[in-house]
């Protein structure tokens, strides 16, 4: 699939866009020609900034429980519809 076949593109991240942890608001990025966005759900997770080895011993249902999957859907449905704007240019 080419991009002159489609209206847009849309990708996404789970992991952290942002070069280091610095920025606070890097969420989506998103350009007009051609028409691509890029979002990361990354950040919206409660256990994004926990330490790795702490993070590798726990179960998946321990993440489960600690994770927020309604803020992480309402998030990235709001951050996608900010990127795709900003791709068709509103």
């Amino acid at each position: 699939m080419t991009l002159r076949n489609v209206f847009g593109m849309v990708c996404l991240l789970r992991t952290d866009m942002a070069p280091n942890f610095d920025y606070k608001y890097a969420y989506g990025y998103a350009k007009s020609n051609p028409r691509i966005s890029v979002f990361s759900i990354a950040r919206f997770d409660n256990n994004f900034n926990m330490d790795e080895k702490i993070f590798a011993r726990l179960s998946r249902h321990d993440i489960d429980k600690m994770t927020n999957w309604h803020k992480v859907l309402y998030e990235s449905c709001r951050i996608i519809t900010h990127e795709m704007a900003h791709e068709f240019q509103l």
